[in-house]
């Protein structure tokens, strides 16, 4: 695998608070490939480990590369959505299906719809990694 420029990184301005959760889930010896931010309180982080998933509430999840079978970026009414899905036939928690309430589930960031370009950028890298 080639080595990544810093022009192939994206990173999205985060307000401090989600800035913190962000920091406080990635450890020092983790690379940042890619950080956006999603709704209420949303952010996505890639490293060259795996997917952290931070919800507003302090809820952080990560996901290796390892443990990731694909990727669902998707819009569902005025938002998009950025789903992991999980490899053998693990399940997460299961969010909800349609609705105007952002999805509550781990493995699951909403974003505004006018960010999907950004997010199918962050879904081919993450592609990559579990592709290689």
């Amino acid at each position: 695998m080639a080595a990544q420029d810093s022009l192939d990184r994206i990173i999205d301005v985060l307000p401090e608070n989600l800035k913190c959760l962000v920091m406080k889930e990635v450890h020092d010896k983790e690379n940042f490939l890619a950080v956006v931010k999603g709704i209420k309180g949303e952010a996505l982080a890639v490293t060259d480990e795996g997917v952290h998933m931070v919800k507003e509430s302090d809820r952080c999840s990560f996901f290796p590369f390892s443990a990731i079978a694909s990727i669902k970026i998707y819009r569902e009414l005025r938002r998009g959505k950025f789903e992991l899905i999980l490899r053998g036939g693990k399940r997460p928690e299961q969010g909800l299906m349609m609705g105007y309430e952002a999805d509550p589930a781990e493995h699951v960031v909403n974003f505004p719809f006018a960010k999907m370009a950004m997010f199918k950028k962050v879904g081919e890298m993450i592609w990559e990694r579990i592709t290689a």
